[in-house]
């Protein structure tokens, strides 16, 4: 569509008032497409971290039907304000409703440099509700005296699949640490 409109589009937007068409993007969108819009909304990447966006946004494009601007804006936007990552989420389950929530979490830890062996930790925990219950197994897991001093969340784009950003706020050892996450699911988040 970027080399050569006609073939989509059966009549110019400016012929009907629109100044310039969007380009909306998908599952479908190719990496063209997707560099263009990323340089569209003001942002300049590096190739490393161009191609890393990428694929998260190939991974959310799995999850959504239509990725809008603003879940553009915040896949850039975590991705450039990520500091290095010593766990991953390696595996999640939450069951929640009418009985006891439960959450069973698996997590890898980074041992030295990237080539060195990961550990891995896998526990299970019940709570009052399905975050409650996934902080209660972090806890677990980690054996860090964490306080959780803030946790908000909020709706980034709109529609049933919208993207959802979690910000948060940890004290540890007298230090406030602060995340920021997006994801279509809030508890992964």
């Amino acid at each position: 569509m970027l080399k050569a409109r006609e073939t989509y589009e059966i009549m110019r937007s400016v012929d009907v008032g629109v100044p310039e068409s969007s380009l909306v993007l998908g599952k479908h969108s190719g990496r063209h497409a997707f560099f263009k819009k990323v340089k569209d909304l003001g942002y300049k990447l590096d190739a490393k971290a161009s191609e890393k966006l990428f694929e998260k946004f190939k991974v959310l494009s799995d999850k959504k039907k239509l990725i809008f601007d603003d879940d553009i804006v915040a896949l850039v936007e975590e991705d450039t304000t990520q500091g290095s990552e010593v766990f991953t989420l390696d595996y999640l389950n939450v069951t929640s409703g009418a009985g006891i929530p439960t959450a069973t979490v698996k997590i890898s830890k980074k041992q030295g440099d990237k080539n060195a062996q990961l550990e891995i930790f896998q526990e299970a925990a019940c709570g009052s509700g399905p975050i409650d219950v996934v902080y209660k197994v972090v806890d677990k897991i980690v054996k860090m005296d964490i306080n959780l001093a803030e946790f908000s969340l909020r709706a980034v784009s709109s529609g049933e699949d919208a993207l959802g950003e979690v910000f948060l706020k940890v004290k540890y050892n007298g230090s406030v640490y602060s995340g920021k996450r997006t994801s279509t699911d809030i508890i992964e988040a």
